[in-house]
């Protein structure tokens, strides 16, 4: 038996095509990690560190500024924040 999958596109009415049987749609999307590196708040994209600063508040800004860039550009984006209470991503 076919499992058919229905979206709010269709108004459940007929089989979307954003769906596959049963896979999930990933969004791409940009993310922007606001993060300590060595001493400093740095803003991580792709691997990439820039906006390097003291103030973390300074680093968000610079971040929500490159994410509407970002935005205004048609593509997706979030921004985190990471290391705030001395917790960090795995690596």
């Amino acid at each position: 038996m076919e499992r058919k999958l229905f979206c709010g596109n269709t108004l459940g009415k007929s089989p979307c095509s954003c769906y596959d049987a049963g896979m999930r749609m990933d969004i791409d999307r940009a993310v922007l990690t606001i993060m300590r590196h060595a001493g400093s708040w740095v803003v991580e994209q792709d691997g990439e560190h820039f906006g390097r600063t003291d103030n973390r508040e300074a680093a968000m800004a610079f971040a929500n500024r490159r994410a509407r860039e970002i935005q205004d550009g048609g593509r997706a984006c979030q921004v985190r924040v990471s290391g705030e209470q001395g917790f960090y991503p795995a690596r």
